[in-house]
């Protein structure tokens, strides 16, 4: 019976998230929250109105969390202590930010969508459990601030180019 409920999950198709990072090699990550932007809103009552006047305002991106990866080395942990350092030192925020693709993918291997963050950084970096059998460096969580997205490969989506207004204004 246990044969028909379908089709065994092998390690390498838990892996759902492909995160490209310079400098980083193979981190795999079975979960990731979402990728949330929000407008605040600005409210002016012209002349006494008692009707207001709403403008969009500030842009905030909220952090995402990638959970339950891989990798086979200890170069996420090295960005992390880059960032700590750079922090330290008070070395300029473009030391340690760096350009980063995320690449999602169906239980067959296949890539569906692609994220790239902009300006990403380590903000919190936990060990995962130490495991003697497994080759693999265990990352339980780790939690990436950043300056915006641009979804890369989404059916209707805007170019990156689209969004050089954006990288411009930054500045």
């Amino acid at each position: 019976m246990a044969d028909l409920i379908g089709v065994p999950i092998v390690p390498k198709q838990q892996m759902r998230f492909t995160v490209s990072i310079p400098g980083v090699q193979g981190a795999k990550f079975r979960d990731m929250s979402e990728l949330s932007a929000d407008v605040a809103e600005s409210q002016i009552f012209h002349g006494g109105s008692p009707i207001p006047f709403k403008a969009p305002a500030r842009v905030t991106m909220s952090d995402v969390t990638l959970s339950r990866g891989a990798i086979n080395n200890g170069s996420l942990f090295r960005w992390y202590a880059d960032t700590v350092a750079g922090i330290i030192t008070g070395a300029a925020p473009e030391a340690f930010k760096r350009p980063i693709n995320i690449f999602e993918r169906s239980r067959s291997g296949k890539v569906v969508n692609v994220w790239n963050l902009i300006g990403c950084w380590v903000k919190k970096y936990v060990a995962g459990e130490w495991n003697n059998e497994s080759d693999d460096f265990v990352i339980e969580q780790v939690t990436l601030a950043y300056d915006y997205f641009v979804p890369v490969r989404l059916e209707g989506a805007p170019t990156p180019e689209a969004f050089g207004v954006i990288a411009a204004n930054l500045g």
